[in-house]
């Protein structure tokens, strides 16, 4: 039976400026294992975004 692992993470910083949070950069990343192997993997990013867009950001990939 083939086993398929796949890792992903989003992240982005925001800063406080003045009391109040803006947005900054965020990325995005997965990797895809197939019986222990790399088999794909994948990055972007994207700037003025939050942490949330980019961890679904991946899943919606083409």
């Amino acid at each position: 039976m083939t086993k398929f692992t796949y890792y992903t993470d989003g992240a982005a910083t925001m800063i406080n400026k003045n009391g109040k949070y803006l947005r900054e950069a965020g990325g995005w990343a997965f990797v895809l294992l197939i019986d222990g192997e790399e088999n794909s993997n994948q990055s972007g990013g994207c700037p003025l975004t939050t942490n949330n867009e980019m961890e679904l950001y991946q899943y919606m990939l083409p």
